[in-house]
């Protein structure tokens, strides 16, 4: 599969690139990002399934890490986050 972007950097410059295969890949699955789509939400039911196990396993992992305040909680990290956009955007 491939793909033309047609994108601008920060400074405002146009970008403009015909992508296939992993680059093809990785601004569609950031595009997909910026839409609130995750790669799990474009898994077949076979492929559901077969993840299903581990994603389980990695939200348990994840919740033990914030009870033991290894991750910081929702509203530190869109503090955090709004302090750097404030700085660079």
């Amino acid at each position: 599969e491939s793909i033309h972007l047609n994108a601008y950097t920060l400074s405002g410059e146009e970008i403009e690139a015909d992508l296939s295969g992993l680059a093809a890949r990785v601004v569609q699955h950031e595009t997909d990002h910026l839409d609130g789509v995750l790669f799990i939400d474009r898994l077949s039911d076979t492929g559901t399934l077969a993840v299903n196990q581990n994603l389980e396993d990695f939200e348990r992992e994840f919740q033990n890490l914030r009870e033991r305040r290894m991750i910081p909680s929702d509203e530190k990290i869109a503090d955090r986050l709004q302090k750097w956009e404030a700085n660079y955007c």
